[in-house]
């Protein structure tokens, strides 16, 4: 019983009505006060700024890349001067040109820019807790409808975010349609999935990127295929520290 019953149960009998009145508020304080989601939400939140706040800039960590069967590997390596952090170590299975050395430095210094965040994607609004054990909470999600892009999908694609109590600590979000996904004259998805996962970091009150796995199915302009399965990892993490 919380201390809101406690008070209300001392209220005079010769007041009955009020009494009464009070005792359904009591009934709603007790439900309220002993949910599990109000808290759980706070849990998802905190998980979220975490992720949010931690840098890659101060690890060394190499990333590939599989797609249609041939692999793209990149390393970063902090401690190289800012230009050369970046390094394309073999383009769909083969060392890379010139040409694509220098296109792919060019599209590194663009991405500095164009960094994503998990607030980014998730309405915390809308979290919704759908699950939970001893170890993890697992949430249900809408996206955000900031943009154009994301208002035609935010309507479309259902989101679950799962979270670490330990931390607390994002470790995975998926986003998935739940139907056909198109713009008049431009493309149209038949399928459409996004999956993250998270690691902790070694040695680190932190969590860091250890997965992306995408699918897409569809079509633009009706006769390109857009078909793709796309799986990025990421491994070998060193810390070096802040460049």
């Amino acid at each position: 019983m919380t201390a809101a019953s406690k008070f209300f149960m001392l209220l005079p009998m010769k007041i009955p009505a009020l009494r009464i009145l009070f005792l359904s508020f009591a009934c709603w304080a007790d439900v309220l006060a002993e949910s599990p989601a109000p808290r759980a939400v706070e849990v998802a939140e905190e998980a979220i700024r975490r992720a949010d706040a931690t840098k890659l800039d101060g690890w060394a960590f190499t990333v590939t890349t599989t797609e249609e069967g041939k692999k793209t590997v990149e390393t970063h390596n902090p401690a190289a001067p800012n230009e050369q952090r970046w390094t394309l170590v073999l383009k769909d299975g083969k060392p890379p040109t010139e040409k694509e050395l220098r296109k792919y430095a060019e599209e590194r210094r663009r991405a500095r820019s164009k960094e994503q965040r998990l607030s980014s994607l998730v309405d915390k609004a809308s979290l919704e807790l759908e699950g939970e054990d001893a170890e993890r909470l697992t949430f249900r999600f809408r996206m955000k409808s900031d943009g154009d892009d994301a208002k035609l999908l935010a309507g479309k694609i259902r989101g679950t975010l799962v979270v670490r109590r330990d931390g607390p600590n994002v470790e995975s979000l998926e986003i998935a349609n739940t139907e056909k996904i198109s713009k008049a004259g431009v493309f149209s998805l038949s399928e459409f999935q996004t999956r993250i996962r998270f690691r902790p970091a070694p040695e680190r009150p932190e969590s860091l990127i250890e997965s992306v796995t995408a699918r897409v199915r569809g079509r633009a302009l009706l006769v390109k295929s857009l078909d793709a399965d796309t799986e990025t990892t990421f491994s070998d993490f060193r810390w070096v520290g802040k460049p």
